[in-house]
C-alpha cells in the first residue's frame, strides 16, 4: 500500500539540487517506504563498485572507455552521468587517461609502422608516416630560394633562355 511519501521526505536530491518527487521505494520491488532506487543506499554502492571496476579496468592502456564500460556491466552514458555527479571520479579518469595516452600512442604507432613494413597500410597512411617522420626528405611543397646579382629581368630571361625584350611587361 502507498504511503503516499516521496524521495524526497527519505532524503532523496536530483543532480540540480532540487528534492526527488518520485514516489518513495519507487524502482525497488516490493518497497514503498525509504528513498527511490536511484537515491537508495543500495544503489550507490552499486555506483560505487561500477566506479571502482571501471576505473580498474581503464587501468590497461588499450581498453577503451566503451569496452571498459561493457566489461563493468554499464555503458558510457551511465558513467558520464556518474562523472558530472563525482568530480572526484571525473579527475581520476582524466589522470589515468593522461598516464595512458603515451602509451595508446606508442601501440597506434606500433601497429601502424608493421601495416607500412607488410604492405597492409593505405598509401595516406604511408605518406603521413613518412611526412611527419622524415619532414627534411617528405613534405608537401618544396621551398627553393634563388638570388639574382644584377638586374631581375635579364636573370629571368637567362634561365627562361628569352631575350629580356620577349618578356611580358
Amino acid at each position: 500500500m502507498p504511503t503516499g511519501k516521496i524521495c524526497a521526505d527519505f532524503g532523496g536530491v536530483k543532480r540540480d539540487g532540487t528534492p526527488c518527487t518520485r514516489g518513495a521505494g519507487w524502482g525497488r520491488k516490493g518497497i514503498d517506504t525509504g528513498p527511490c532506487k536511484n537515491h537508495s543506499s543500495d544503489e550507490a554502492e552499486k555506483q560505487n563498485a561500477i566506479k571502482a571496476a571501471f576505473l580498474e579496468k581503464i587501468q590497461d592502456p588499450l581498453m577503451s572507455k566503451e569496452t571498459a564500460a561493457v566489461h563493468v556491466g554499464s555503458s558510457v552514458t551511465a558513467i558520464w552521468r556518474m562523472r558530472q555527479t563525482d568530480p572526484e571520479f571525473d579527475a581520476e579518469i582524466t589522470r589515468i587517461h593522461q598516464a595512458n595516452d603515451p602509451l595508446r600512442l606508442e601501440a597506434v604507432e606500433d601497429s601502424l609502422f608493421a601495416r607500412i613494413v607488410t604492405g597492409g597500410a593505405s598509401g595516406t597512411e604511408t605518406i603521413f608516416w613518412l611526412m611527419n617522420r622524415a619532414p627534411d626528405r617528405w613534405q608537401d611543397k618544396r621551398f627553393i630560394q634563388h638570388t639574382v646579382e644584377g638586374n631581375p629581368r635579364e636573370a629571368l630571361a637567362k634561365l627562361l633562355n628569352m631575350k629580356p625584350e620577349d618578356l611580358p611587361e
